[in-house]
């Protein structure tokens, strides 16, 4: 299930590569889901999530890098994350709205990290390749000691699948 499928964002005329219409439709899937479907698409700039959308990649996707960058995808879940979060009766954190990327492969070709997650307290990265990261595969920044030493293990996994160019098809990994 999606709302929003890529076919219907297609290339312009004076696009030379694929980021502008998957930023087109990122933009276009406000707390949806986004269906990218199999083949490769090369990504020259940047892609920017700042408005809840999930990515449901084919398992044959591929955003390859072909540009310098800083990361090929950054996820923000900017200030008001915290609106998409539910809570037990206590105050403690009981879940929020299960923001994913599903599937695919970010390969940043060496020209970029892969991805960056900023702002969530949950999110489920499932069936996804991340590899050929200039510095990171997967960077979530501000994380404390504690979160990181419960991540030592998943970061060990993660670095070798990165490394030998494994896939990754493990549990979800949730920040």
């Amino acid at each position: 299930m999606y709302d929003t499928h890529l076919s219907s964002f297609p290339r312009l005329h004076c696009e030379n590569d694929d980021a502008p219409r998957i930023q087109r439709a990122i933009d276009a899937t406000e707390n949806g889901i986004l269906c990218i479907p199999k083949g490769d698409y090369k990504i020259a700039a940047p892609l920017f999530i700042k408005n809840r959308c999930s990515l449901d990649m084919h398992p044959a996707a591929r955003l390859i890098a072909t540009e310098e960058m800083e990361f090929v995808i950054s996820y923000d879940g900017n200030a008001n994350f915290h609106e998409l979060t539910l809570y037990n009766n206590d105050g403690s954190i009981y879940d929020n709205l299960g923001l994913f990327i599903r599937g695919g492969d970010i390969d940043a070709n060496g020209k970029a990290s892969c991805l960056l997650i900023a702002n969530a307290h949950h999110y489920t990265l499932s069936n996804i390749t991340l590899h050929n990261g200039k510095k990171y595969g997967l960077c979530k920044p501000q994380m404390s000691a504690s979160k990181m030493l419960y991540y030592i293990p998943l970061i060990i996994l993660l670095t070798a699948n990165f490394w030998f160019g494994f896939k990754l098809n493990a549990s979800p990994l949730e920040t």
